[in-house]
């Protein structure tokens, strides 16, 4: 039996509909899947990190690990740079070791968030001090889907303008502890 050449054209346009659709789940579920993945018990963790303007080639970089020694996750600074060069402002980060150069940031809340985030120093926002700032010396950022909780403390922080009155960021010393959160949600 010969198929009409319309029902043909019909199924293979729709057949490739289905394996586009198919194609585009396959891509978004790896990234929903190292977002939401199970919570494992990390080691409690005291570091201290230091962005240096005059070094900033060099950034900050440490590791957060399991009761058993494997590396979860990767802690550092990525600078905020503006169309000046300059640098405006440091995010905190955390993500995966297994996909640290897809994820995202951990510290990110679920969601759609907009403005300052208290893993964000922002030059302007810390020009008078870091007491002045919108989140204040300390902020604590929980990382629920990880069963993680961060108390990050600004220990020092120099903010300079430049010539055309725009704020950077000179130094920035932080004390960060990474914690399991006490109860972690169960799924």
């Amino acid at each position: 039996m010969k198929l009409p050449t319309s029902f043909k054209l019909f199924f293979s346009s729709v057949g490739a509909g289905i394996v586009a659709a198919v194609l585009i789940l396959a891509s978004i579920a790896p990234a929903q899947q190292t977002r939401e993945s199970p919570s494992i018990p990390i080691v409690p963790k005291q570091t201290q990190a230091e962005f240096l303007r005059t070094d900033s080639e060099k950034i900050w970089t440490d590791y957060i690990y399991s009761s058993n020694g494997t590396k979860l996750y990767v802690l550092s600074f990525e600078p905020q740079v503006d169309v000046g060069k300059r640098i405006i402002g440091i995010d905190l980060v955390l993500r995966d070791v297994k996909n640290a150069k897809k994820d995202g940031n951990l510290l990110n809340p679920p969601g759609i968030w907009h403005g300052l985030q208290p893993y964000s120093f922002m030059a302007q926002d810390l020009l008078h001090g870091a007491s002045e700032a919108a989140f204040g010396r300390e902020r604590s950022i929980a990382v629920r889907s990880r069963g993680l909780q961060f108390t990050v403390e600004v220990l020092d922080v120099k903010v300079s303008a430049g010539s055309d009155g725009a704020h950077q960021i000179d130094s920035l010393k932080l004390s960060i502890a990474a914690d399991n959160l006490p109860h972690p949600i169960e799924r």
